[in-house]
């Protein structure tokens, strides 16, 4: 067999292992009970959950408090996901901006005690456009070590 073949071989070889781990580290939603389970397994990587914002017969979230002149740095509010199961979330930084206006809200972190633990929220929120795909997109509004 040639050098060049058996290079050839090698960089194939190489990508399939890549994308064969990428595969494994994908991330998926889930939903708090399956949080915990994680949580408990000993899951230090972030784990996904998506969900809505809990709101009164008003229309005004339940649940949300953000206190910055006593701690700018500390974010707390409720989130039900997509089963219903309700649950804190403690996120250690600012209140995103126009999180009162998201649809939907993702959390990565993990579930300590009967807390989740936020490490970076996405929303999705209401788009100005009629476009589709816009619709469908979460943005990261706010990352914290």
């Amino acid at each position: 067999m040639k050098r060049i073949h058996i290079f050839i071989l090698i960089v194939i070889a190489a990508a399939i292992g890549l994308i064969v781990s990428s595969m494994g580290s994908a991330s998926k939603y889930v939903s708090f009970e399956e949080a915990i389970a994680m949580s408990q397994s000993g899951n230090k990587k972030g784990i996904y959950v998506i969900g809505e914002l809990p709101k009164d017969a008003q229309g005004h979230i339940v649940g949300m408090e953000y206190t910055p002149s006593v701690n700018p740095n500390l974010f707390r509010f409720m989130l039900k996901d997509e089963k219903g199961k309700l649950m804190p979330v403690v996120y250690p930084d600012a209140k995103p901006q126009d999180f009162e206006r998201a649809e939907k809200v993702v959390v990565v972190g993990n579930v300590e005690g009967n807390e989740f633990h936020a490490k970076k929220i996405l929303m999705k929120c209401p788009s100005k456009y009629n476009d589709q795909q816009n619709k469908n997109e979460f943005t990261e509004v706010a990352t914290s070590n």
